[in-house]
């Protein structure tokens, strides 16, 4: 019944074949890597990002101009921020 339906529309078993063959070099197996790699990336520089938020509000060394001042820079300019913060951040006071 379907390839009644597709000799109706005038292509035949051999040019249905050819065009499922191609559908497997749409996507490469380098591009299905890269985009893992890519969504991994975001997905890890996002979770810096908020660990960066909690851990300055969950300070007790900085005060109200310090954590504003964080959160401003993280805000405006994400992974410079975040990555800053993790540097310059000093050791857990306990």
């Amino acid at each position: 019944m379907i390839l009644r339906s597709f000799k109706a529309y005038g292509q035949s078993c051999d040019q249905m074949e050819r065009e499922q063959s191609v559908l497997a070099y749409v996507y490469p197996l380098l591009g299905i890597f890269w985009t893992m790699l890519i969504f991994t990336g975001l997905v890890l520089m996002l979770w810096l990002i908020v660990w960066c938020f909690i851990d300055n509000f969950a300070r007790r060394d900085h005060h109200g101009w310090a954590k504003f001042a964080w959160t401003v820079f993280i805000l405006f300019l994400p992974i410079i921020g975040a990555l800053t913060y993790i540097i310059a951040r000093p050791a857990v006071v306990e």
